[in-house]
């Protein structure tokens, strides 16, 4: 579960985990399909849980957006809902 605090339009979820040694971080993990099923996410503005499926995350990425409004400009291509991520 990844703990998440939108702008109230845009919910940002890394995708990744970093170890830490003496305050620095010394290795970044990227999640995959191999290393997980989904990723769950929390935003506390919209006090909802969000639940993202692991083939949404390849091509190495490490941060994916979930837009809580439409975006300004009414682009539609490419846009993440952050409503189509609600349930499993």
């Amino acid at each position: 579960m990844k703990y998440c605090q939108s702008d109230g339009a845009v919910i940002s979820v890394r995708c990744c985990s970093h170890s830490l040694t003496n305050g620095r971080v010394r290795a970044t993990k990227l999640y995959t399909a191999a290393s997980i099923d989904w990723l769950a996410a929390y935003d506390s503005v919209s006090d909802r849980c969000y639940y993202v499926p692991a083939a949404e995350l390849a091509d190495d990425r490490n941060r994916i957006l979930l837009r809580l409004t439409p975006a300004l400009n009414n682009q539609r291509l490419g846009i993440r809902p952050a409503a189509d991520y609600t349930e499993i």
